[in-house]
């Protein structure tokens, strides 16, 4: 497999995966959202963690296994608190999606947080990703404020 520039890369062996995440909520997201941005960096993941009124969308790109050491860490490692202001590990997030890369490279090259202020403006972000049929077959019908 060749990179998107065109030469062939040391990580050829491996395949670009793309993931989509869907966390239900964030009690405190200053924290939260660094410590994502720090596993994404970290792993060379690029993608966005999306914020569209109570929706929270993580979409990653990376290596197959980096993105799975992300999902890994997200259920393991403690990323909120609780209601009594403790530490705790993600119990509701949701893959998505988490298959190969429809293009085999990545579209984002940073991993940065985006508050969507519109439907267009969440699609806008899967689109230049490449993935607007991800997001019309998996995440319009699995959530309503979406239509």
């Amino acid at each position: 497999m060749k990179s998107c520039d065109g030469k062939i890369t040391s990580q050829e062996i491996e395949e670009i995966n793309v993931a989509v995440l869907h966390i239900d909520h964030m009690r405190s997201k200053v924290k939260y959202t660094k410590t994502l941005v720090k596993w994404a960096e970290d792993l060379q993941l690029g993608g966005r963690l999306m914020f569209y009124n109570h929706l929270i969308l993580v979409l990653l790109e990376g290596l197959t296994t980096q993105v799975k050491e992300f999902i890994v860490r997200l259920r393991t490692q403690r990323v909120d608190v609780d209601s009594a202001g403790r530490s705790c590990k993600e119990r509701m997030m949701r893959v998505l999606v988490e298959q190969p890369h429809p293009s085999s490279c990545k579209r984002y090259t940073s991993f940065e947080v985006v508050d969507c202020t519109s439907v267009s403006a969440l699609e806008a972000v899967f689109k230049m990703s490449e993935l607007s049929n991800v997001y019309r077959t998996e995440l319009v019908p699995e959530f309503k404020l979406l239509h």
